[in-house]
């Protein structure tokens, strides 16, 4: 049982439990008697030896744990036999907003989300390797040495295919020999279960001769060897398969017990002596009709015609009468019959007593049924990992002590099982302490920006969970944690707003993440005004390089922020390349060094299916926008901004008379329609005097369905007027 933050396992507790928060008293956890109970539990004076004097909190939770326990499984729980610290500074920490960031798996709330990290890696053939697997997931090591030994094995089941193959074939036929474990020692266990769990140590020793070399491998088939007389008392005790309740019988195989044999004996001769009672008796008293019966009311009886009642013997105890004849019963058909009829009770209880001294000899034996079952969890996702990276063509990464990340040809592991490997367009990635180690990464939307970003951590936690990584070549310095700011979501029921829940995750990045952490954002700053988020965008990065010094990928479509690449010595630009073709578009979702041109907002929302006039229209205002924006700019401003000074933004719209002598065609007005749109360009000119800048139409209609501060201008080549 291993323990990390006291509060994560508080809330556990209470989830699992379906209880109120407030329902699991607070001074479960108190340290003390949390102490009490862990030392009670684990039959120790002390729990220095587990490294718990100086943690009180991982204390009280993991007491509460054991508590909740007893209360819920009504029983003792010697399965779980020891407690061990889980030390921050070995493991990388992964927290919920990373882990949904990322993708690593389905959430409760995204219930049936099959596109992630584990359903692609999850190749395991045995439950316990399915849960150790997550489980490396979740806590990728952070000492080099250690992710390169779990490589080396998942290097030899690599390139030994027949091996490989071999293990995974006889795995098929080991079931849950660690959750039968636990459910047997703490009498939770059926017959079933203790069937399972003979079967399943009956298929351990196949895997002996398999498992012969790394040396790491080969400390694992040790394991294996679960004591001899305990898989030979289950095969002989237990019928081959045997009822799912331990109380109703048929479970103990004959010759195993001998009060069992002798109660099943003694049963089966009394039935004989009854089947053969009508005839003895018939001969012995010469009455031919004589029959003997049974119901549930008389039970077992002699019925005798009134024709023959002078016939009857004296030893005949008279029983019921019916109309033509009367039944008797005999003290010997008596006694018979009381031990027909209490003979399956009798030996359901005894079998019952059997198969609990066959329970009680797993739980004698449930530190090596743990030891086996965790090594075949271990060589399981070994195995596993080496399937998935023969599958889909993953390397071996190299793990270095610097801070460097480069990837030759990475791609995503979920989305390429998603498209197609052959559809995926690989990327490189180098990010070095020597050079750039902050990545500005702009392009269209739908261009494969957050694809890129994303990956790019999901290979820092393959590589340190010891898998291989979906590149053709891969060097990664060790992270110690990742960081996403990803995507919009709120907590309103929290008071939580959109933007707040994302400045939330941007100061905890700033105030946590350290030289080697991995820095993913994308698209902070854009849930406020442009102001606003592009100055936050920006001093984030600034951030970043000057004090915590994290490797980042940061993907925008502020593209002023690629100006820092100038001013940043650690800053570089990346962008995704598009192919354009007049009005549209091509994405070639290849990333090259550099910054984009644009974002091509407007085409992608012509390909999500907006309407084609409201895409007209923000065609229209876009170019009066950058107009706008082009003659307000400064050589300064076009130049880039410095680290101190607001960046320009083309916000002003263009006026009406900008908007229509924009639209007009000159070259096919008549001279009349040309002087006549004079004549109106001239009168705006003068209720722009008068009254100010206009405005963007806004308002409600006024008399006519007229907006009271709109204006008409009119288009003489296309005969009907254009509202502006």
């Amino acid at each position: 049982m291993g323990i990390g933050a006291g509060r994560s396992v508080h809330r556990r507790v209470l989830r699992h439990g379906g209880r109120d928060p407030g329902a699991y008293d607070a001074h479960r956890f108190d340290p003390a008697a949390a102490d009490r109970t862990l030392r009670e539990h684990l039959g120790v004076a002390t729990l220095d030896a587990f490294g718990l004097s100086s943690a009180p909190l991982a204390t009280g939770a993991a007491g509460a744990l054991v508590q909740y326990l007893r209360e819920t499984q009504k029983g003792p729980l010697p399965h779980l036999r020891s407690v061990r610290m889980l030390p921050r500074t070995s493991t990388m920490i992964l927290d919920d907003a990373t882990q949904r960031a990322l993708g690593l798996w389905a959430h409760p709330r995204d219930a049936g989300a099959q596109d992630t990290l584990l359903g692609v890696l999850d190749l395991t053939e045995t439950p316990m390797g399915g849960r150790l697997l997550r489980r490396w997931m979740r806590q990728p090591l952070l000492d080099p040495e250690e992710i390169r030994t779990r490589l080396d094995a998942v290097e030899m089941f690599v390139v030994t295919a027949p091996v490989r193959e071999a293990l995974r074939t006889h795995l098929r036929a080991i079931g849950d020999i660690e959750r039968l474990a636990g459910r047997l020692a703490h009498e939770a266990g059926t017959p079933r279960d203790l069937a399972a769990l003979r079967n399943a140590l009956e298929a351990l020793p196949a895997l002996g001769p398999i498992l012969t070399s790394p040396p790491e491998i080969r400390a694992r088939a040790a394991a294996l060897a679960v004591p001899p007389d305990l898989v030979e008392v289950l095969r002989r005790g237990l019928v081959d398969s045997p009822p799912l309740s331990p109380k109703d019988g048929g479970l103990i195989r004959p010759g195993f017990d001998p009060e069992a044999d002798r109660l099943r004996a003694g049963s089966q001769a009394a039935r004989e002596w009854m089947a053969g009672l009508e005839a003895a008796e018939r001969s012995r008293t010469g009455i031919r009709s004589l029959k003997v019966g049974y119901n549930q009311v008389m039970g077992y009886y002699i019925e005798v015609s009134k024709a023959n009642e002078h016939l009857v013997p004296r030893e005949y105890i008279r029983k019921g009468t019916l109309v033509g004849a009367e039944r008797y019963i005999t003290a010997e058909m008596k006694d018979r019959e009381a031990l027909i009829l209490t003979a399956e009770e009798r030996i359901a209880a005894r079998e019952y007593d059997v198969f609990c001294g066959l329970r009680d000899a797993v739980r004698a034996q449930i530190a090596p049924l743990q030891a086996a079952a965790g090594a075949v969890a271990e060589v399981d996702v070994y195995a596993a990992l080496a399937e998935a990276a023969v599958r889909h063509r993953y390397v071996r990464p190299r793990l270095v002590d610097e801070r460097v990340f480069r990837i030759v040809g990475g791609r995503h592991p979920v989305v390429e099982q998603a498209i197609g490997v052959d559809r995926f367009v690989p990327n490189d990635l180098s990010l070095d302490p020597g050079g750039p180690d902050i990545l500005i990464v702009t392009g269209p939307n739908f261009g494969g920006k957050s694809t890129y970003i994303r990956q790019a951590a999901l290979m820092v936690v393959m590589a340190q969970m010891g898998s291989f990584v979906p590149a053709r070549e891969a060097e990664i310095g060790t992270v110690d944690r990742i960081f996403t700011r990803v995507g919009a979501s709120d907590d309103l029921a929290a008071g939580r707003s959109t933007f707040l829940t994302e400045m939330i995750e941007v100061a905890r990045i700033l105030t946590q993440a350290t030289a080697r952490s991995l820095v993913i954002l994308d698209e902070v700053g854009r849930g406020t005004s442009t102001y606003d988020g592009m100055s936050l965008a920006w001093a984030v990065v600034e951030d970043l390089h000057d004090r915590v010094g994290a490797r980042t990928l940061f993907a925008t479509h502020y593209h002023e922020l690629t100006e820092l690449a100038s001013q940043l010595a650690r800053v570089a630009n990346a962008q995704v390349l598009v192919k354009e073709d007049g009005q549209d578009i091509v994405f070639l979702h290849r990333v090259a060094v550099g910054a984009a041109a644009s974002s091509y907002g407007i085409h992608v929302a012509r390909l999500a299916g907006v309407p084609d006039p409201v895409i007209q229209r923000a065609r229209e205002v876009l170019a009066g926008l950058e107009a706008a924006s082009a003659s307000q700019r400064s050589p300064r401003a076009r130049r880039g901004p410095s680290r101190s000074r607001q960046l320009p933004l083309p916000l002003p719209l263009p006026s009406p008379v900008e908007e229509a002598l924009r639209q007009a065609d000159l070259s096919r007005m008549t001279p009349i329609e040309a002087l006549n749109f004079l004549s109106t360009l001239r009168a705006l000119l003068e209720a722009g005097a008068s009254h100010g800048p206009p405005q963007r139409a806004s308002g409600r209609p006024g008399p006519g369905g007229e907006r009271p501060d709109s204006t008409v201008i009119p288009f003489p080549s296309q005969g009907t007027p254009r509202r502006t």
